[in-house]
Parts: structure tokens; C-alpha cells; sequence
């Protein structure tokens, strides 16, 4: 870390896990920089996932030039209880959600969407600190950066005017990325990026019917059927699969 010119840091959630505990036993501030060998002018972003069981005792151990993300991939998840829990108890909170594209072929533009969506309007009732998208990979990783386009447009776009309905982002979203990432005059490219991710999530969805929702099965972090035909033909049960789907 110490190579890198910048002054802001963000870390992961396992090694924030650890720096959150060296702090409670050691009482001192201090220990976060000298553990990740930074000046102690840096910015540092930690996972607040790690401290909510303690958030506080963490109060007054926490310098403000610490900023805790609040982290979000999943449709049901509540950004607004847990960015006013933290808020309200004088944190620096920033929220985070993610492009959708792991675990997939294509991304799954309408989990996106209704993440990003919800953050942003979280984000601005309780004065967070910012907003973040993360675009995550899986292990082996296959989408092409293409389909990490949707949820980083939206993430701006809605950083920009959160106001916007989510309504208008679903119509528009391919529009959206024609002019701003493509210039796709035929409105024909982004179509087919936010389309295929639709696609690939409803076939997810009519081969494993149990889904709360028709997005991917982000939540549990399971990959999408056509991923997993990719990854590990032999775990998948295709018992639902009808030629119909394909056609």
C-alpha cells in the first residue's frame, strides 16, 4: 500500500475485519495506519459490515478521516436502515453497491438498477459521505466489461440526479448507454447489452422457479444457470429447462 500515490485507501471486508479488531483491543487510533503502513493523513474506507455487531464501542474510536462503507448487491437489501443506523451514530458513511455483472454471462441489469436505485435515495436522506459501485469478479470470471457498463452508468448518473424514478431508469437505461457510452446512433448496442442480461435472468429464473424475484440468485451468491453450465456442467439440474426458452 505504501507504493501507492494515493491518498484515499479503500479495504476489503476480511482486512477490515482485521484492522477493526487490532483496534478494539488496542484502543488506539493509530494502529490503522501503522498496520496498512500509511501516514496517518490518508483516507481510509473500511467494510462496515465487520463492525455492526460493535458499532458502539467503535464510536469513539474511530478517527474521522475513516469512512465506512455500507455495502449492498442484493434487491431486498435495506440501505436505509443501515445508512441511518450509522448516520445517526456520527459515522462517516459511504454506500456501495455493485455492477451485477459476476456470476453471470451477461449482468443482470434489473438487479442493478433496483440496487443502485435504492442506495442513491439512501444515500441522500442520511448525508452520506458518497456513493460506490463496485464491480466485483468471480473465480473464473467470464462477462466482458461491456456488461459492467449498465451499473456503472446508473451509479453515475444517479450520484449526478437521484431524483430520477426507477421507472425511467428501466425504459431508458439502454438509451443511456448508446449516448454515453457507445454513441450508438442506431440505439441497436446498448439495447443488446441490457437485453442479453434480461435474458440470461429470466431463463434463471423459469429453470430455477424458487427465486423471491426475477433477478439472479445475487443474494446467495450463485451463479446463473448458463454461468454454471460454463463452470460446472455436472452440478446443474436442468429439470425445468424447456426448449421453449432458447427459442
Amino acid at each position: 500500500m505504501p507504493l501507492f500515490s494515493s491518498n484515499e485507501i479503500q479495504v476489503g471486508p476480511n482486512l477490515s475485519k482485521i484492522v477493526i479488531n487490532e483496534l478494539f483491543l488496542t484502543k488506539n487510533p493509530k494502529i490503522i495506519w501503522d498496520l496498512l503502513l500509511l501516514p496517518s493523513s490518508a483516507i481510509i474506507y473500511l467494510c462496515c459490515s465487520s463492525i455492526q455487531q460493535n458499532s458502539e464501542q467503535l464510536r469513539n474510536l474511530l478517527p474521522l478521516n475513516c469512512v465506512l462503507i455500507e455495502y449492498g448487491y442484493q434487491m431486498e437489501h435495506d440501505f436505509d436502515y443501515h445508512a441511518k443506523v450509522f448516520s445517526l451514530s456520527g459515522y462517516n458513511v459511504c454506500i456501495g453497491t455493485g455492477t451485477t455483472s459476476w456470476g453471470s454471462i451477461a449482468g443482470c441489469p434489473e438487479t442493478a438498477i433496483s440496487c443502485i436505485h435504492k442506495a442513491s435515495q439512501a444515500a441522500l436522506l442520511y448525508g452520506s459521505f458518497g456513493l460506490l459501485v463496485a464491480d466485483w469478479k468471480t473465480l473464473p470470471h467470464h462477462p466482458a466489461f461491456c456488461f459492467s457498463w449498465p451499473g456503472i452508468v446508473l451509479n453515475l448518473g444517479m450520484a449526478w440526479n437521484c431524483s430520477v424514478h426507477e421507472d425511467y431508469l428501466h425504459a431508458r437505461l439502454p438509451e443511456l448507454l448508446n449516448l454515453y457510452v457507445y454513441q450508438d446512433v442506431e440505439q441497436i448496442t446498448g439495447y443488446l447489452s441490457v437485453e442479453l442480461g434480461r435474458l440470461e435472468a429470466f431463463m434463471h429464473q423459469s429453470i430455477i422457479p424458487s427465486q423471491k424475484d426475477s433477478s439472479l440468485n445475487i443474494s446467495s451468491c450463485q451463479s446463473s444457470v448458463l454461468h454454471q453450465l460454463l463452470i460446472d456442467p455436472d452440478e446443474v439440474s436442468l429439470e425445468n429447462f424447456t426448449f421453449d426458452l432458447i427459442q
